[in-house]
């Protein structure tokens, strides 16, 4: 199950390397193209074959990341467990570990698991500073790089253009409906994040706000 595609830089070969055999050229491209890719996984422990199988895959440089899903995550210690063992996978770069953790409706973690309850973006831009809401970014940074993720894929930079809309007004998923207030505390998030060490990604695309379904579904 692939969900997302990742890019990353690689390494260049020196100029006056030797040209390498077809099957090396061969093999390097695979790993090459496996950097760009991110899978989601069923299990929960690291003896589930469907760990295994990203642990295997991992380590033979098919895929550059994983995302953990709700279903992966039982308690706090098991996930760190399961994250951990990820990590310590044989790979010639460090696998990304994503989680969709915007806030509000769209966690992955939360208090359930041990974890605390982050803000939607809606409640974030209405009660908090900037200033607070990178501490509140920093604090959710610090628990995920604690938990052993280093992206999130967040926040969102879509306008709040329809408070009815299904995909982003109805679950509170924007800053506000204009471009200052929305771009301010997209900031915050990412500073928060990227001063705990977890990496940020801005999403969906213009004209996500005014979508009356998911762009997953036709």
């Amino acid at each position: 199950m692939i969900d997302y595609c990742i890019a990353r830089p690689l390494p260049m070969s020196p100029e006056n390397a030797a040209p390498a055999p077809a099957e090396n050229l061969q093999q390097t491209l695979h790993k090459q193209l496996g950097q760009l890719v991110c899978v989601g996984f069923h299990g929960t422990t690291l003896t589930d074959p469907g760990v295994r199988k990203i642990i295997e895959q991992a380590e033979a440089g098919l895929i550059g990341g994983v995302i953990i899903y709700r279903y992966n995550i039982i308690n706090r210690v098991q996930l760190t467990q399961l994250l951990q063992g990820i990590q310590e996978a044989t790979t010639e770069f460090p696998l990304f570990v994503f989680v969709d953790q915007e806030g509000g409706k769209i966690q992955r973690v939360d208090s359930s698991q041990g974890f605390k309850e982050t803000l939607s973006a809606k409640r974030v831009a209405a009660d908090l500073s900037p200033k607070a809401a990178q501490q509140h970014y920093a604090d959710l940074g610090q628990e995920l790089q604690a938990a052993g993720f280093n992206f999130d894929l967040a926040p969102c930079v879509d306008l709040d253009a329809d408070p009815s809309g299904p995909a982003i007004g109805q679950l509170d998923r924007s800053y506000g409906q204009d471009v200052t207030t929305v771009t301010t505390y997209a900031q915050t998030m990412l500073e928060g994040l990227g001063s705990q060490g977890v990496l940020g990604c801005l999403k969906h695309f213009p004209g996500h706000g005014r979508a009356r379904g998911y762009v997953t579904q036709s």
